[in-house]
């Protein structure tokens, strides 16, 4: 009984897709494999690179608060002074100057990220133009190349005599029978003219709209380059281009009333006190 069973198991037709099912399983599960070992290698990069900058990180931090604390003593301990020697009006002005060029800066990353993103539709529409381009040249050659098929006709017709001579009789028939399938008879002069040109017509169309879509495309792309460039040196010189400005501003000349003498140092005001306070007791 178990070995008729096993026949009859054996004998059972399989699903009709079966085999095509299995082929687009094991398809799908490399392709998840292939997708998982993409994913995990990206991973693990990014969590190298994240714990190595966390270490440092921690490292560094005591260093880092150490340094930040010097930055504000020094700017608590340098601003006051600056500020006896520098007028408020001129304050004001290097502010302006400082804001203003910020505000040149942060335009010029506007204009680089909308020049960044025309390209995707510039890229899109060469590739669409290069598609319609591809359509169209095939059949143009095709055209030019008018005794080709001719040339096919002849290659299977030498071959199915050579196979009928050596009593390659199924071979023979399916080279006549193939070549049965290209038998079309030749256009007229005029037909041939008509469709020879309106294919001509068409590749030269695409090809233009090629043309004008590439020169479109890097157009937006070095537009593109040029705009994050400005962005980018705009953004690295900004200290160097403000103090330029700054030095190159025709502020007003200070009024020489002995103004710009108790805006001395705080280091050398206590040796002028001294020194004044010794003249009074010598006139004394």
């Amino acid at each position: 009984m178990a070995t008729a069973s096993t026949s009859t198991t054996a004998e059972c037709p399989a699903p009709p897709f079966q085999q095509e099912i299995e082929d687009l399983e094991n398809q799908s599960n490399q392709q998840e494999q292939n997708d998982a070992k993409g994913k995990l290698a990206a991973l693990k990069k990014i969590n190298d690179e994240v714990e190595q900058t966390q270490n440092k990180y921690k490292k560094d931090y005591e260093a880092l608060k150490f340094a930040q604390a010097q930055s504000v003593a020094y700017k608590d301990m340098r601003l006051p002074q600056l500020e006896q020697r520098v007028p408020e009006v001129e304050r004001d002005r290097i502010d302006e100057i400082a804001d203003c060029y910020d505000k040149y800066r942060d335009r010029l990353k506007e204009l680089w990220i909308e020049a960044r993103g025309k390209l995707p539709a510039l890229q899109q529409a060469f590739a669409s133009k290069q598609i319609a381009f591809a359509d169209a040249e095939q059949p143009y050659k095709e055209a030019l190349d008018y005794k080709a098929n001719q040339k096919v006709l002849d290659s299977l017709q030498a071959q199915s005599a050579k196979e009928f001579d050596a009593q390659g009789f199924r071979a023979a028939y399916f080279l006549v029978d193939d070549l049965e399938a290209d038998l079309a008879e030749p256009a007229t002069p005029e037909d041939f003219n008509r469709d020879l040109r309106k294919r001509a017509e068409a590749y030269f169309r695409t090809a233009d709209e090629l043309r004008v879509a590439k020169v479109a495309l890097d157009q937006g792309t070095a537009d593109s380059q040029k705009k994050k460039k400005d962005y980018e040196d705009a953004k690295a010189k900004r200290i160097e281009r403000i103090l330029k400005q700054v030095a190159e501003e025709p502020f007003p000349e200070p009024p020489d009333d002995g103004s710009s003498s108790e805006a001395s140092d705080s280091a050398g005001a206590p040796e002028a006190e001294r020194s004044r306070g010794a003249e009074n007791q010598s006139a004394t």
